[in-house]
């Protein structure tokens, strides 16, 4: 204990630099909106790397059971392209003339982007992603981020090469659903307590 108080006490000059310089940094993060992005964009891309380091060991171990996921969804594509071929050749060859064309420009109205999550959190009271695709993959905010199982949150910050999502399991994020083949509708919410449970509200 007399070692650690000599210590202290002959570093005492330096270790009350770091605080104020800590301090005085925080302060600046926090009440001006250039420095917070700044930090906020090197944040994320420290992060993330870190994270995407662990995660493509975690993505190994894994790697038989998405395999199968892939396999799965493989053959439900598959299937799919091959029901809708069939129905086009159905129309095309029925009493209609002329061929059958699809405007792409018009018929595609989303542009999907790949990702893989880097960080991720369902334990909490405010949820967050971090995902390994940035400004320069296209990802921008306000974006929406989807699963194969449905709706995973919305993009609030990007840096070059991550981006940052608010999950649906997050108090602030709310989205405005509708119940399949019904009229009722109303504000998707999650109370912050089951991570399994969301709720439609109205």
């Amino acid at each position: 204990m007399r070692e650690l108080f000599n210590f202290i006490q002959k570093n005492l000059h330096w270790l009350l630099f770091l605080i104020l310089f800590f301090l005085s940094g925080t302060l600046i993060i926090k009440n001006h909106q250039f420095q917070r992005s700044k930090y906020l964009t090197v944040a994320h891309e420290v992060t993330g790397k870190i994270y995407s380091v662990t995660n493509s060991v975690y993505s190994y171990i894994n790697l038989k059971e998405d395999n199968g996921i892939l396999l799965n969804k493989i053959a439900e594509l598959e299937t799919e392209n091959y029901l809708y071929r069939k129905k086009i050749e159905e129309l095309e060859s029925s009493e209609q003339t002329g061929r059958i064309e699809i405007d792409s420009v018009n018929f595609l109205n989303y542009r999907f982007i790949p990702a893989r999550i880097a960080y991720n959190t369902i334990s909490g009271p405010e949820n967050y992603l971090l995902l390994n695709r940035g400004s320069n993959h296209g990802i921008a905010p306000d974006m929406g981020v989807m699963s194969p199982n449905g709706i995973v949150g919305v993009v609030v910050g990007v840096s070059s090469h991550y981006s940052l999502v608010i999950s649906v399991l997050n108090p602030s994020f709310q989205l405005n659903c509708k119940l399949k083949n019904k009229n009722y509708s109303g504000p998707l919410v999650w109370d912050g307590k089951d991570f399994r449970y969301t709720y439609l509200e109205n």
